[in-house]
């Protein structure tokens, strides 16, 4: 019994996210890229692929997240593709409507990651393991040129930890409010473990007949 509990509630966030990618379908609009040639980068593009719900899924957003998965590949060395590892461009993009989607129930919830929240995470990031911020100048502040050396588009960066630290809160919501309580684990356990003790006598058809 407790193991299928402790399943429930690592399953939970699955659950829920599963739903969140169902109300998505009814929320999305897509649109196709302009079939001409551009000149902007396409990390700085800010032409539309989709909008969730008004928000809006770039082509910028998209091509930093490509950018993002594979150079977490490419730390393990080798030449590892996006497609070899299951990452299409349908799958990067459905990626990034469910995220949308996510921050939005948190908001709705009063889920969002506040600007001081933010903060703690860049600086827990960016520091080593003593605890070190690694990217203050001599004075000790940020230093922006290394702080824009490192992420690159900030507001794009910052807003991508917003969401993260917003998707987190809606998970711990989620199984927090599946968790099950001591004495209800205690009651299930005596349920299920409930034992008789059974009294019995033979009664042979002599016995029988003598008690009629």
């Amino acid at each position: 019994m407790l193991k299928q509990i402790s399943r429930f509630e690592r399953t939970s966030k699955v659950l829920i996210l599963g739903f969140v990618g169902l109300m998505a379908i009814s929320l999305v609009l897509f649109f196709r890229p302009n079939g001409g040639a551009s000149s902007v980068e396409p990390t700085k593009s800010t032409e539309v692929l989709a909008t969730v719900s008004g928000d809006e899924i770039t082509v910028g957003e998209f091509a930093s997240q490509k950018q993002n998965l594979q150079a977490q590949f490419s730390r393990f060395g080798g030449q590892i593709s996006l497609i070899q590892m299951g990452y299409t461009d349908d799958k990067i993009l459905e990626g990034l409507i469910l995220k949308k989607v996510t921050v939005q129930e948190a908001a709705r919830l009063g889920l969002g990651a506040s600007e001081a929240e933010v903060k703690d995470r860049i600086a827990r990031n960016f520091s080593d393991p003593t605890g070190k911020f690694l990217l203050a100048d001599a004075a000790g502040k940020l230093d922006m040129s290394k702080y824009q050396e490192r992420v690159g588009d900030v507001a794009a960066f910052e807003r991508g930890v917003a969401e993260d630290i917003a998707r987190e809160k809606l998970e711990a919501f989620v199984a927090a409010s599946v968790r099950i309580s001591e004495d209800e684990v205690q009651q299930e356990y005596k349920r299920k473990n409930t034992t008789f003790d059974l009294t019995y006598v033979i009664v042979s058809a002599d016995n029988e007949s003598v008690l009629r």
